[in-house]
């Protein structure tokens, strides 16, 4: 498969070409720039930005425009800006599976390979290597996914979702058929979402409801738009299928019209709040 075209330099910061295999060159002190590998042959890029604390933000994307656009994308920049946590902003590497994808919850498969393996496994090591203790997951809409699946396999961590999807098939068919085809070699049928979930969920992590139906070791703080149509379509049935509603506060706003993120001191108010809650992070 031929990748998209990809460019690290546009961000102006320094580069940390690790090679083949998952941060192998990573070590303490993390200096800060981007740090880069190859797994499989599909790259993985991260901004590491260590400022020494026991908190680290991982900041995962929401769907981008290609047009005019170069991978890797990272997002949040203004998000805690200047505040005394390490922030960690990861670029969605299934989007080099296409020239044209805007989404893809990280979760594509390449030589079969799950993109969300490599990244778990990444994350782990980051967390280690900064030696945080408080960690936070940190996406809107399909990153809000993402963070909503990562943050599940670190017990005590924190999930800080807006506008989330919470599984990939019930999205519009468009956007899944177009990721299905570019990132799991899958033809979906449009009358049929539970068998487009099946065939989704046998390739890689698509239904983030049926993990925490299992169980919930993190806790999730759930920003969402009340005149989204993620309401219905993915809050709803996230929240009637979780296992243990004490870990979750869901925070309802009115931000604008439909599938509207809340503004930066909104998203920082309440980031904040939990961040400096010792009690918080006692109790998880």
């Amino acid at each position: 498969m031929k990748l998209a075209k990809r460019n690290v330099k546009r961000w102006n910061r320094k580069v940390y070409w690790h090679g083949e295999g998952i941060l192998q060159k990573l070590s303490k002190p993390i200096v800060n720039g981007i740090h880069s590998f190859s797994y499989k042959g599909l790259f993985y890029d991260f901004i590491i930005e260590n400022n020494n604390s026991d908190t680290t933000i991982f900041f995962f994307h929401a769907n981008i425009s290609r047009e005019g656009k170069e991978l890797p994308f990272f997002m949040g920049n203004r998000v805690m800006s200047g505040k005394k946590v390490n922030r960690v902003f990861i670029s969605d590497p299934s989007l080099l599976m296409s020239e044209t994808l805007s989404l893809a919850w990280y979760s594509g498969v390449f030589d079969n390979v799950k993109v969300q393996d490599v990244l778990l496994k990444s994350i782990h090591k980051i967390i280690f290597t900064l030696e945080s203790k408080k960690n936070i997951f940190f996406g809107p809409s399909n990153g809000g996914f993402a963070a909503l699946y990562f943050s599940w396999f670190f017990p005590n961590s924190l999930a800080f979702v807006m506008n989330p999807q919470t599984r990939i098939s019930d999205f519009t068919f468009n956007a899944v058929q177009q990721y299905a085809k570019s990132c799991l070699d899958l033809t979906l049928n449009i009358d049929d979402t539970f068998k487009n979930n099946f065939l989704i969920c046998k390739k890689t992590g698509g239904d983030v409801r049926k993990m925490y139906q299992e169980k919930i070791m993190n806790s999730i703080i759930y920003l969402q738009n009340e005149s989204d149509h993620h309401v219905e379509l993915q809050m709803t049935p996230f929240l009637n299928m979780v296992k243990n509603k004490n870990h979750i506060k869901v925070i309802i706003g009115n931000w604008g019209i439909g599938h509207k993120a809340p503004p930066l001191d909104v998203i920082e108010k309440h980031l904040e709040n939990y961040i400096l809650n010792d009690l918080f992070w006692m109790k998880t």
